[in-house]
């Protein structure tokens, strides 16, 4: 357990380094708010790193309380197919589920980023017509890295259909886009 730990504080002091570009766009993540009871959305930050081909794409959002390491999901270009596939059986699930006024908490799959970190993908029902896209760090088979699942990413509907484009898109090539700063010379 102990390498493990090493390990993942090795692959996230990696990630950390690494330099990256803010890529505009609407998705938001929800996180349960205890005093309004109902999930709200939180500031979020999209972002790219690495070379063509072997980019990544980060989402990362400020949760209520204290940030902690799962408070973020990361996609890897190479990996981009199985993403897709995932989001797509959540949208699948979802229109289901709200058809048939279901509620579940149900694990998708799981996506590899690269050796040792890998996202889980969930699909959680706040009621009978609000079902989430739940993305959960996991560092050697291990989700939340001991966390609970408040440190998840929880995705509307629409944001999982927001994400689902930008992972098209870092599939593509098609990612960071237009440099904004660049009409400020």
């Amino acid at each position: 357990m102990r390498i493990g730990i090493v390990l993942l504080a090795v692959l996230l002091s990696a990630c950390a380094s690494m330099q990256s570009t803010p890529i505009r766009s609407d998705l938001e993540v929800h996180e349960y708010n205890d005093i309004s009871r109902q999930y709200m959305d939180r500031p979020t930050y999209v972002s790219i790193s690495g070379s063509k081909g072997n980019q990544r794409l980060k989402v990362s959002f400020d949760p209520y309380g204290i940030a902690g390491a799962g408070d973020y999901a990361m996609f890897s270009a190479k990996y981009s197919d199985t993403y897709i596939e995932l989001i797509e059986k959540y949208m699948d699930w979802n229109d289901l589920a709200t058809k048939e006024g279901d509620v579940l908490d149900k694990k998708i799959g799981s996506g590899p980023i690269y050796t040792g970190l890998s996202l889980e993908f969930s699909f959680f029902s706040g009621n009978e017509s609000s079902h989430y896209l739940v993305l959960t760090l996991c560092s050697l088979g291990s989700c939340a890295m001991g966390m609970n699942d408040s440190r998840s990413l929880y995705f509307t509907k629409a944001d999982a259909a927001t994400l689902l484009d930008l992972i098209k898109k870092l599939k593509s090539g098609e990612l960071p886009g237009d440099d904004v700063g660049a009409k400020y010379n």
